[in-house]
C-alpha cells in the first residue's frame, strides 16, 4: 500500500535511502536483539522475547554479554552499545541506552519529526503527532522506570 499500511491496518515501516540519513556513521543498520524472530532494533521492541518461557527473566541485569550489544551503522562500522530494560508507562520492556547520549543512534535525522497514525495508541511510540526523534527520546529517559 503507498500509504503504508496494511489492509489489516497494521502500519509498516519502509526502509530508507543512504541519502536520507544525515550521519551514517551515527545511525544504525542492524545488531544485537531479544526481538526473534522479527531481530527489530526499535528501542520499544528490542526487548519483546524477554520474560517469556526459555527466556531470561525481565531485568537489566539478566542481559547476556553484560547489557553489551552489538550495532552495524549505516557506514559499516561496528560499535557495542550499553543498554539496559525499562518499563515505559506500563507498555512493557523496552530498551534503553545505558548513556541517553547513545540513543539518537536510533534517528535517521535527530530533527525529523513524526507522525504514526492508526493503531491502538494514536502517535504511539510518539507523545504527540509532529514530535522530533530527539524529543521522543527525551519522553522515554523521562517516562520509563529501568528495571535493574
Amino acid at each position: 500500500d503507498p500509504n503504508g499500511v496494511t489492509p489489516l491496518g497494521n502500519a509498516i515501516n519502509l526502509g530508507r535511502s543512504i541519502a536520507q540519513i544525515t550521519s551514517p556513521a551515527q545511525t544504525l543498520a542492524f545488531g544485537d536483539s531479544y526481538d526473534n524472530p522479527d531481530y527489530s532494533l526499535a528501542l520499544d521492541n528490542i526487548m519483546s522475547r524477554l520474560g517469556r518461557p526459555g527466556s531470561p527473566p525481565v531485568s537489566s541485569a539478566s542481559l547476556r554479554h553484560m547489557g553489551q550489544f552489538e550495532f552495524v551503522f549505516t557506514d559499516g562500522h561496528v560499535k557495542h552499545i550499553k543498554l539496559i530494560v525499562a518499563n515505559y508507562n506500563g507498555f512493557g520492556p523496552i530498551g534503553l541506552p545505558a548513556n541517553q547520549a547513545d540513543a539518537t543512534d536510533w534517528c535517521i535525522d535527530p530533527s525529523q519529526t513524526g507522525s504514526y497514525p492508526g493503531g491502538t495508541s494514536g502517535n504511539y511510540p510518539l507523545a504527540s503527532s509532529g514530535e522530533s526523534c530527539t524529543a521522543a527520546i527525551q519522553d522515554l529517559y523521562t517516562n520509563s522506570t529501568i528495571i535493574p
